[in-house]
Formats: structure tokens, sequence, C-alpha cells
């Protein structure tokens, strides 16, 4: 019998690194990774059909999966099917999946056993940012089945060493190893014990996923190098993907409604934001009568506290931290009315706060260093450096009307809803 080529086919393939199956094998770990039922439910009752190549998704229960799903669904309708990291129900995701098969797998150790059972066959296995339940599907994908790594940035900035080597100021690196030692000192002896083997045992998955991987994808095509120079073995091709488009995120939240006017700094509570530094630098050129805000509603609990009694020290009741997440659109408005936006990351990092500032009109402050900085130039955006800001103070008036008109042709160029589209239809073009 004649087998019918099949697209995105590989020409590479990887045997089951014998790390892996010597871990497979220990019994304590397949106690771990066997000791929770593998839920699914049925989004939709639509067949893909013989002929219809069928398409696997691996992610985190999160918007982006969400925006993904909506974007791929428009292009392969009913070829999709989704595996969603998280200890909830299926029926119960924070962000659903509107069509399509969808699984739940536990995100700890766990889980990794119902990876392999959640694959069957399928043609192409994307990774919506790497983990090491994603770097199995890779591993274990047959030769014919197309992978892509669709990386968010955390997943390959850094080094294995960790994942913010060269990425945080002095002052925050600081703090970093601070609240490492604290983290250490109040670790039970068995977490730190069982982190001794996973931590290692995820690098080198993620290391073969990287060599097993057909294609990476990056927010912004800038990040290639950096994922080349992290994962020399890759010898894959880019193509882009992305996770949000003009009109349902940039364009959300409407005008500035005039309640106040704000400086916006970072999008989370993790330490690339570099927020100690930002900080001092806002209270050296001073603020006027504007609000701080700062979103800390995810990330580290120990450094959001710091951030917490800093903020209040040098800005007192100007300090708006958030720390409670809000509604998208609602929070999407809280960023409209931010004039100044300050996103003191050395790595690509809060594109949807980004984008939204600059549809907006408001003056948005890169590190230069940082990778987006460089591609929303390029692509002819007026954005500015922290040392233009630190020079010149802050800003007296919003962007003019004819910088918000460019800025958001360039957000259009690149996040308009056709080139979303353009973007997967690119990638599952029989090869």
């Amino acid at each position: 019998m004649v087998r019918r080529p099949r697209p995105w086919s590989s020409e590479k393939v990887l045997s089951l690194p014998p790390e892996l199956a010597s871990f497979i094998q220990w019994n304590p770990v397949r106690w771990l990774l066997g000791c929770r039922p593998f839920g699914s439910v049925e989004v939709s009752t639509s067949d893909p059909g013989a002929g219809r190549p069928r398409i696997v998704h691996i992610g985190s229960d999160s918007q982006f999966l969400q925006f993904a799903a909506k974007s791929f669904e428009s292009v392969a309708p009913g070829a999709n099917e989704y595996i969603v990291l998280t200890d909830s129900d299926p029926a119960q995701l924070r962000f659903p999946i509107p069509e399509g098969t969808v699984q739940v797998v536990s995100p700890y150790p766990r889980g990794l056993l119902k990876i392999g059972l959640g694959l069957g066959r399928c043609d192409m296995i994307i990774a919506h940012s790497m983990t090491a339940h994603a770097a199995l599907a890779f591993v274990l994908a047959r030769k014919r089945v197309a992978t892509v790594w669709s990386g968010w940035g955390f997943d390959y900035y850094g080094s294995d060493k960790s994942p913010n080597d060269g990425l945080l100021g002095d002052a925050t690196r600081s703090l970093s190893q601070t609240l490492a030692r604290r983290e250490v000192v109040g670790q039970r002896p068995l977490n730190r014990a069982v982190d001794s083997l996973w931590n290692p045992f995820a690098r080198m998955l993620i290391r073969r996923a990287a060599a097993r991987a057909n294609y990476f994808s990056a927010p912004v095509p800038t990040d290639e190098q950096v994922f080349r120079n992290r994962f020399p073995r890759f010898q894959g091709k880019y193509r882009q993907l992305s996770y949000a488009s003009v009109n349902d995120t940039f364009a959300l939240g409407g005008a500035p409604n005039g309640d106040f006017e704000g400086i916006l700094i970072g999008n989370s509570a993790s330490l690339a934001n570099n927020h100690l530094e930002a900080f001092e630098m806002l209270s050296r050129v001073g603020i006027g009568n504007r609000k701080v805000v700062v979103p800390l509603s995810y990330g580290d609990l120990a450094y959001r506290d710091v951030l917490l009694a800093c903020g209040r020290e040098l800005f007192g009741d100007a300090f708006r931290p958030l720390v409670q997440p809000l509604p998208l659109d609602e929070y999407a408005t809280l960023v409209a009315n931010c004039d100044i936006v300050i996103m003191n990351h050395k790595r690509q990092q809060a594109l949807g706060n980004i984008g939204a500032a600059l549809y907006h009109g408001a003056h948005v402050f890169f590190d230069p260093v940082n990778p987006a900085f460089t591609f929303l130039r390029s692509r002819g955006a007026a954005v500015y450096s922290v040392a233009q800001l630190q020079r010149n103070g802050i800003p007296a008036r919003r962007a003019t009307a004819e910088e918000v008109t460019n800025n958001r042709r360039v957000l259009e160029s690149f996040w308009g809803t056709d080139q979303v589209r353009r973007n997967v239809e690119r990638l599952l073009a029989p090869r």
C-alpha cells in the first residue's frame, strides 16, 4: 500500500534518550507519574475527517492558548486538539477553549506519562511555551510529526544556571540573591531533594526538544538569535506566530477616561522587570502629579512584597500597585490612562501592555538592549530608551496625533487580524 504524504513531514527523529528511559523506569517516579486520571472534554463534535491533519497544542490555561485556539480554528477548523497543563477540571478552565477536544494534564511531574497517551496519531505538535511536558512530547514524536516551539520568552532567555542570567540590573540582582538564600533556608529537605532530581532532568528534556524542533516562533523575530544562541542544536526554521491582534487586545479599553494620569512600570512581579532600577530613576526625575501604576498580580510573592514596601516609601500615596487580577477590558482602560510606560526589561516581555500603550498614545521607554525595542524601532515606531527619560525627564504631554497614527500603522502591519491569520496559514501550508 502506498502511503499518502503528510504535510509538515520532518526529516529528523530522536530515539528515546537513555536518561529518559531510566527516569521512567525508576519506581518512585512511575508512581508520581501515574497517580491522577487523564481527563478530557469534547467541546466540538465535528469530525476532522480522514484526510484532515491533526494538530496537538500543548500549553497552560491562559488567554494566550485561548487566542491561539481561535486563530488556528479559523484556518484549520476541526483539526485542533489541546493538552492543557492544569489541575483544574477540563470543563472549568479559567480560559475555556471554544472548539476542539480538550484534555487536561497535571503540570507537575506526575503528569508527564499522560503526555504520551494524549498524543496518539498526530501530524503537528505545537508547544505554546516550552515546558518539560511539551519537551517530552517533542522527544516522543514520530519522524513524520512536525514540531513547533512557539516561545514566550521565559523558555529561552537566561541560561541553565538561571532563567534571569544576564537580565538583571545591579540592585535587582543583589535582591535576587538575597531572596534565593531565604528560599533555600525555608525549603523542606524533601522538596530540595526532588528539585535536585527534577531540574536537571527537565533541562535535559528541553535541550532535546530544541534539537527535535522543526520550527521556532517568538513574539518578535529579533528573538530568533537569542533562541539560537541559547540552543545551538536547533537546526529548524523560524515561523512567526502571534498571541495578540490589534482588535482583540491593543485596541481594548477605548480612549483614556481622564480618571488620572499614570506612569506604568513593568507587567508582573518578576525580577526581569528590574523594578528597583526603574523606581530609583523615577525618584530622581520626578513624577509630577502622576500615579505610579505597577502590575504585581502574578509572579514571585516575596519579590512583590519587597516592591510594595519600596514603592510606598518612594512614592507615598501616588504608588498604585495592582495585586489582584483585573478583567481584560478594565485593565486595558487602566493602561490607556497611563501616558508614560517604562518597560525596564533586558528581554522581550509585556508586548500586550506595550502594544496597548502605543495604540493609545503613551510614550514607551525601554532598556535599549531589549530586542522588542530594536524590533519596534526598526519598523518605524516612536519608542524611546530609558536613557532618554533620564536625560530629558517626563514628557509634558501624550504622543502627537501623527505619532499615534504612525504607531498604530506599525502595530497593524505586524499584529493585524489578517496578518495573524496569514502567519498560521504559512505554518500549516503543505511542504
